[in-house]
């Protein structure tokens, strides 16, 4: 039985071999088969040859050109000189310098946000201001106490008179011509109707400068007899010697 089979499946291999050669073979001349042709092959030309109508067209870059001025229409009425005719850009140029006398600040400010350095000094922004006529005391100034033995710290008393007196309002001061506005400058300091520095040599609290005006030595002098803030039963100021 293997056999059979065997020899059949041998056959039909030889069958299949011989049907395949037959196709395979060119057909002769005159028997009548049809062969399809072959593409042929082209030989590719070089680009000089492909005509010029095929070849993409080279766009020429557009030229920069200058944008036109645009020329400004005269809208003034009759009776007005016109202005000038404008033919070109129009070119900013730096101004002339300012005369000194508009870089000064106002001879008067107002200070906001008052800040005591000591009885006398105050700071606003920056700004450090002294009164006028009076002698600022330091806030290491000492007086001596009600018992005579030891000591009380009256320059820092003064300052913090000075706070409570000003507290948060706005202060009004009229400055020196001769003073430089950028550093530290004098100036007579008002808070509503009373003057700073008035109010702090009334209270004992500064003393006045040789050069004070009349009614701060006034002041000073009354203040002085009452033993008013730093001011002694003997007539000394701050700290006994």
């Amino acid at each position: 039985m293997l056999r059979a089979v065997f020899l059949a499946t041998a056959l039909a291999l030889i069958l299949a071999a011989i049907a395949w050669g037959l196709l395979t073979k060119p057909a002769p001349v005159g028997s009548g088969m049809v062969v399809a042709p072959q593409a042929e092959t082209v030989p590719e030309k070089p680009l000089s040859a492909v005509p010029e109508r095929w070849k993409e067209p080279v766009i020429p870059r557009p030229t920069p050109t200058r944008t036109p001025v645009a020329v400004s229409r005269d809208v003034t009425t009759g009776g007005i000189t016109p202005g000038p005719d404008v033919t070109a850009p129009l070119e900013r140029v730096p101004g002339p310098d300012l005369p000194e006398s508009l870089n000064m600040p106002p001879p008067s400010s107002r200070l906001n946000l008052v800040v005591v350095k000591q009885a006398g000094v105050m700071e606003s922004k920056g700004q450090v201001v002294t009164l006028t006529g009076i002698i600022p005391t330091p806030l290491d100034t000492a007086c001596p106490a009600e018992d005579g033995r030891n000591t009380r710290p009256c320059g820092q008393l003064a300052a913090t008179a000075m706070k409570r007196f000003i507290r948060n309002r706005s202060i009004t001061c009229d400055y020196r011509e001769d003073d430089d506005y950028k550093g530290p400058r004098t100036g007579n300091c008002t808070l509503g109707r009373w003057n700073v520095a008035g109010w702090l040599v009334s209270g004992g609290w500064v003393r006045t400068t040789d050069d004070a005006p009349d009614d701060l030595k006034a002041l000073e002098k009354t203040a002085k007899a009452r033993a008013r803030g730093l001011w002694n039963a003997d007539g000394s100021f701050g700290e006994k010697k």
